[in-house]
């Protein structure tokens, strides 16, 4: 008799599932039961056979985890490249232009910027000559000393110019106390002119206060021009 019960359930295990997911609220699970994946039905052992885990096309095939085209092959996850490593990039074709000092301007003198106007600060070694496929930049700094308040300012600032065209500059420092600070200029670009070039470097504080006592001073500029080809 207890043959003839274990036949009756796994002929009807199909079914038992479905009234036991209805009952449990679970509608999708009997649409998804099939007799192959219940072992119990059909004696087939999970990751045993040769379509599953344990197959030739699964976990442990030659073309699964562990096959030349996949996680230990030749052209994949192993890096190798025909058994001879990873090949290692190339550098461009061509040299690498090197960088130099084209100038070194200097103002080594000190220059008070009344309010409401602008004054020139004089530089030293101004002027060079930039190759025609030479790229330059302007870098430096200059120390500026602030007045104790500025009203109305705004935008105080020294520019630098070559051949009279506004190429950068260094802006005072916006808290509006007496102070003096090393402020850089922006970086500036000339790019490359075709043909030799003669430059002249020009700098003028701008004073945009508007009372009495409110100037700034400017001192020991230091600009150079860097050359790259």
């Amino acid at each position: 008799m207890r043959h003839g019960i274990t036949a009756h359930v796994r002929r009807n295990i199909v079914l038992y599932i479905a009234l036991i997911a209805t009952l449990g609220g679970t509608s999708y699970a009997a649409a998804a039961v099939t007799a192959k994946s219940v072992p119990a039905a059909t004696g087939a052992r999970p990751g045993d056979d040769r379509s599953g885990g344990d197959d030739r096309n699964g976990g442990d095939d030659r073309n699964g985890g562990d096959d030349r085209n996949g996680g230990d092959d030749r052209n994949g996850d192993n890096g190798d490249n025909g058994g001879n490593g990873p090949v290692a990039p190339t550098d461009p074709v061509g040299s690498v232009g090197g960088g130099s000092v084209g100038a070194r301007v200097r103002g080594t003198s000190s220059v008070v910027a009344k309010h409401g106007g602008s004054a020139d600060v004089p530089l030293t070694d101004n002027t060079w000559t930039q190759a025609g496929d030479d790229l330059e930049l302007l870098a430096g700094t200059v120390v500026i000393s602030n007045p104790g308040s500025c009203t109305g300012g705004f935008g105080n600032a020294l520019t630098l110019s070559v051949d009279g065209k506004p190429v950068t500059f260094a802006a005072a420092p916006a808290a509006f106390q007496a102070g003096t600070n090393t402020v850089p200029f922006l970086l500036g670009t000339l790019s490359e002119p075709g043909r030799d070039t003669r430059h002249k470097l020009t700098a003028k504080f701008a004073n945009a206060c508007t009372k009495d006592g409110e100037d700034y001073k400017v001192a020991d500029v230091k600009i150079d021009v860097l050359k790259f080809h």
